[in-house]
């Protein structure tokens, strides 16, 4: 049908399907680049109306301040069919003036119920989570939507209304045979847990898109520059995943040198999140193909002598950890570059991770250009204590965490033909490949003081056993 919507400066005719919806979605439209105060009326073959447009508040928006808008419906007499209506979430994040907010659209029959507040504030705390007291009639759904819109907010629909992570049902009678399996899982389970727990205000739904647009996210982050940019980029990944602060701005780089320490946080945030189930859901190994056991006494032994004295002394349970499909990706690699020195080599990182590594191995994920000495890839040490480092205990020195229990992983690698290096600098798999080496074998000397091996390859590494640690 022919509709004429006119403002103060404008006249605009238009041809829209004959259903309430498509109407006033085309009405709402009109709202983002409309000025503030205005009017709109609403001429139609069945029925007119007008709105009126009025400031309330200001906004501020890359430095600039606006006038915030509010739509009151002034008459209507328009007659079409009621229509059915989207759920929809949206957020708003302003670090100038501190916005950490959601608005959530809940449609239901004749009226528009909303919830609204501010992200991870609860019920009855200063700008928590309320309840619209007066519902809207449902056809202004779309006047409401696009209310929010020209004031900032962005439609987060796709993420937090989406499934849960995992999607798939598991018994919960029989998650796994082995008790030993059990526990380790239950371990490393409740590690990944915390660490999402502790910084996600939706914790409890965790959603497979959720996940894919931080890790797109987070590889755009990692190509940023300048503060203005990197930040930018950052509040979109705190838009997707809302974080428990009070004060935006104190998730933000501050300056350049904080690039590193914050990809490495989203890192270690969205390795936590990927494992995560939906609530009452029973995980374990064998829904990956992974077999875990207890080490026997030989196996133990052999993992003992790749352990200094100290370390040594500090260990509580060894697993054998047997993941089939990325064993037969590393029998492949090595097959298909030719490559027989296999070696065992230590691994450290934080215990909230290592679900994921034992469930997805080691991945190699994006950081700042400067933020790695020796580029992206997958770092091993040949000492131990090296590994230990990036361990959870309070004595390492890259976390700043204080468990009584951490833990380190043994990895063979696909060690091949070295290249050996002395400085750093940021290399590439075509490097090496054009090189004919198969990893970087960092030696001590004026740029390290422990040898760090790299792998460029996450197909390069598999676990073979990994190791619970006194803090």
């Amino acid at each position: 049908m022919h509709i004429t919507i006119k403002t103060y400066n404008d006249t605009r005719n238009m041809e829209v399907p004959q259903t309430e919806s498509a109407l006033y979605k085309a009405i709402g439209e009109q709202l983002l680049n409309l000025s503030v105060p205005n009017r709109l009326l609403v001429s139609t073959p069945v029925g007119e109306a007008e709105f009126d447009v009025k400031q309330r508040g200001t906004f501020a928006k890359d430095g600039t301040i606006y006038p915030s808008m509010y739509v009151t419906e002034e008459y209507n007499t328009i007659q079409l069919p009621q229509d059915t209506y989207p759920e929809a979430y949206l957020t708003c994040i302003n670090p100038v003036s501190n916005n950490y907010k959601f608005y959530h659209f809940r449609p239901s029959g004749s009226v528009l119920n909303a919830t609204y507040g501010r992200i991870g504030a609860g019920r009855g705390e200063a700008f928590g989570k309320k309840d619209l007291k007066t519902p809207y009639p449902i056809h202004l759904y779309w006047i409401r939507y696009y209310e929010k819109l020209s004031k900032g907010y962005k439609d987060e629909s796709s993420i937090y209304l989406a499934p849960a992570v995992s999607e798939t049902p598991v018994a919960p009678t029989i998650p796994d045979q082995r008790p030993e399996a059990i526990e380790l899982y239950q371990k490393l389970y409740t590690y990944a847990k915390g660490m999402v727990e502790r910084h996600l205000v939706h914790h409890d739904k965790v959603t497979v898109e959720q996940v894919s647009q931080s890790k797109k996210i987070l590889a755009e982050l990692s190509t940023k520059t300048t503060l203005k940019d990197f930040n930018e980029t950052l509040q979109k990944l705190l838009t997707i995943s809302p974080r428990k602060s009070r004060y935006v701005k104190s998730l933000l780089a501050v300056k350049t040198s904080d690039f590193p320490a914050i990809i490495d946080r989203e890192n270690d945030l969205i390795t936590a999140m990927e494992v995560m189930r939906p609530s009452g859901s029973i995980g374990s190994f064998r829904e990956h193909n992974i077999h875990v056991f207890e080490a026997t006494d030989s196996q133990r032994q052999e993992v003992i002598e790749h352990l200094t004295p100290s370390l040594q002394q500090k260990v509580r349970k060894i697993w054998r950890v047997i993941p089939d499909r990325q064993q037969k990706t590393f029998n492949s690699y090595c097959k298909e570059h030719h490559i027989r020195y296999v070696r065992q080599m230590w691994h450290g990182s934080r215990n909230a991770n290592w679900l994921s590594i034992t469930e997805n191995s080691i991945k190699i994920l994006p950081s700042y250009e400067n933020g790695r000495m020796f580029g992206d890839g997958a770092y091993f040490a040949l000492n131990p204590n090296k590994s230990f480092l990036y361990t959870s205990s309070s004595s390492a020195k890259y976390t700043n965490e204080d468990e009584n229990v951490v833990y380190m992983g043994l990895f063979a690698v696909a060690y091949g033909k070295p290249l050996y290096v002395e400085s750093s600098h940021h290399f590439t798999p075509r490097e090496l490949e054009e090189k004919k080496k198969n990893c970087v074998h960092a030696k001590a000397g004026r740029s390290l003081r422990e040898d760090e091996i790299i792998f460029y390859s996450e197909a390069a590494m598999v676990m073979n056993y990994l190791v619970e640690f006194d803090a």
